[in-house]
């Protein structure tokens, strides 16, 4: 089953912003005993590189990076140990290089030219972004959540 198949199945992609790495543990433990196997940790804090690290070291999540906005951001997720990156937008730079790694990349479309731009690479799903302003309150309660 392909990484995309099991973030399907799942239906839920907890998001974390770190700011504390002491919680790591907690939140590992907690995701697990629910069974989410996924975890998409924020470039929100200056914590985000060593939160995707401590993470992905005991292989029991699949961890991955989100609000990538840059080709550096992305390359450092992957090597700390990030299996998928979510962006805010379609940045070319980063979605090439996931693509020429294999790596899983999940851009933010925001109108229909970001869906079509999207579609140009290959992309049957993106992130809605920013889901609340663009879909309102019913969309935030979507089953679909905000993957296109």
């Amino acid at each position: 089953m392909t990484l995309d198949e099991q973030l399907a199945k799942t239906r839920v992609l907890p998001l974390y912003t770190a700011t504390d790495l002491t919680y790591l543990p907690v939140v590992e433990s907690l995701l697990i005993e629910h069974e989410l196997p996924f975890i998409e940790v924020t470039f929100r804090s200056d914590l985000a590189l060593a939160a995707i690290e401590k993470l992905s070291q005991s292989g029991k999540l699949i961890v991955g990076a989100g609000t990538v906005r840059t080709l550096e951001q992305a390359k450092a997720a992957v090597e700390k140990g990030a299996r998928f990156i979510v962006s805010p937008a379609l940045v070319p730079d980063v979605v090439e290089f996931c693509l020429a790694e294999n790596i899983p990349v999940f851009p933010g479309t925001a109108t229909p030219n970001d869906i079509q731009r999207a579609a140009t690479y290959g992309f049957i799903s993106c992130e809605i972004f920013p889901r609340g302003y663009l879909r309102g309150l019913a969309g935030n309660q979507s089953p679909q959540g905000s993957i296109l």
